[in-house]
């Protein structure tokens, strides 16, 4: 709620310049080299429930623990070292979630899937983002009720939310820090995932710009305000909550690689709008209504890639260092963006067409990899299924494929 605007907060509270912002963004994503391997590792080894119910209940306690510092402290250092330590858990939700998808749902249906999780996700997004334009004046308050808010799915998980993970895997033992990098250095090994990762970092690089900084370069120099600014954010998430199953069904024709190069192209074209046309129609035009087909076909299709390259017993850990490299250069992306900005200056068709430029590359190098692939993503046909298979079905099917 208050994250799309916490540039335009630290800017008019404290006087940061954009590329300490970024050092900020950077900083949060460095976290995760630690944080997403131990999420995919305890998701694997406690459980995917547990993950859940714990992330939810410390996420909101550091939401009241900011709200006080803003009204009591008001020290911008003790605010990002808080906000920083906060943001440590904040991709464990999602990494516990993609992984339940991969345990209840064969191969055929998970991208739909992941696009229904998008839908859902970015209907939240859509909300808190209006609510914290409305309110972003007080910051305090945005804390405060971003953390009743974070509560509220809390009962629901602890009462209809099943365990999934398999209980095939035997005894699980005690997760530890340096078990989650054992993990991730055996997954390393893998050139099929390395590859992919490499191109997902150059995409997340000009997906990172969305979110850090582009609410300082949308209000401070395109000149719309944080209510339009808001009101973006909220069409964004609306046009992703509409129409990212509708998407992902459609897309479950094509194999995973094409899926993912078509969602670089519809970021590439915003990426590029958004610096020929600074004006608040420009902004609705191609961030809020053309850079949610970015999100909608790249977001479920690298989930889903993930998915398929997964062993049975490393679920978790596949799907957290997933989002160890999305969430690492999605908060590198700012620091470099804030260093472009104060270096150009006013250039911002120039700053903009380096990042679409990025995102290009990543396309064209979507073509080897599919070819190292060889059938490995290729589309699979749509059959009738059930809300939750058994794992032997799914074991049957992973035989049989």
């Amino acid at each position: 709620m208050m994250a799309p605007f916490l540039s335009v907060f630290l800017k008019t509270s404290y006087g940061v310049s954009a590329s300490l912002i970024g050092a900020l963004y950077l900083t949060t994503g460095m976290t995760s080299l630690f944080s997403a391997p131990l999420a995919g590792t305890l998701c694997d080894r406690w459980g995917r429930k547990k993950i859940l119910v714990l992330s939810s209940v410390v996420s909101s306690v550091g939401n009241v623990i900011l709200a006080l510092v803003v009204v009591f402290a008001s020290n911008v250092y003790l605010f990002v070292f808080l906000y920083v330590v906060r943001q440590i858990l904040g991709m464990w939700p999602q990494v516990a979630q993609s992984t339940i998808v991969s345990d209840v749902m064969p191969s055929h249906g998970q991208l739909e899937v992941y696009g229904l999780m998008n839908a859902a996700l970015n209907a939240g997004w859509a909300v808190g983002s209006l609510i914290g334009g409305f309110f972003a004046g007080s910051a305090a308050l945005v804390f405060m009720i971003s953390a009743i808010l974070g509560l509220l799915p809390l009962l629901p998980t602890i009462l209809y939310v099943k365990e999934t993970k398999p209980k095939e895997l035997g005894p699980v033992g005690r997760p530890s820090v340096l078990k989650s990098f054992g993990d991730v250095a055996k997954i390393a090994r893998d050139r099929l995932v390395i590859s992919f990762l490499g191109i997902l970092s150059l995409v997340s690089l000009v997906w990172g710009q969305f979110y850090g900084l582009f609410p300082l370069y949308a209000q401070n120099y395109v000149g719309i305000s944080s209510s339009e600014m808001g009101i973006a954010y909220s069409l964004e998430g609306v046009v992703l909550a509409v129409l990212s199953y509708s998407a992902s069904r459609w897309a479950a024709k094509f194999d995973l690689i094409s899926v993912y190069r078509i969602g670089i192209a519809f970021f590439a074209v915003a990426t590029i709008g958004v610096g020929v046309m600074p004006s608040l129609m420009g902004i609705m035009i191609f961030y809020a209504l053309i850079e949610p087909f970015g999100e909608m076909f790249c977001g479920p299709s690298s989930r889903a890639i993930m998915a398929r390259l997964a062993p049975e017993d490393q679920r978790g850990t596949y799907q957290g260092v997933l989002n160890l490299f999305q969430r690492n250069v999605h908060s590198f992306a700012p620091f470099i963006g804030g260093v472009m900005m104060d270096l150009l200056g006013n250039q911002f068709l120039l700053f903009w067409s380096i990042f679409a430029l990025l995102g290009m590359i990543g396309a064209i190098l979507c073509t080897p990899l599919k070819k190292m692939a060889k059938n490995k993503f290729e589309a699979l046909p749509r059959v009738a299924y059930p809300h939750r298979i058994s794992q032997r079905d799914r074991s049957q099917e992973e035989t049989d494929s």
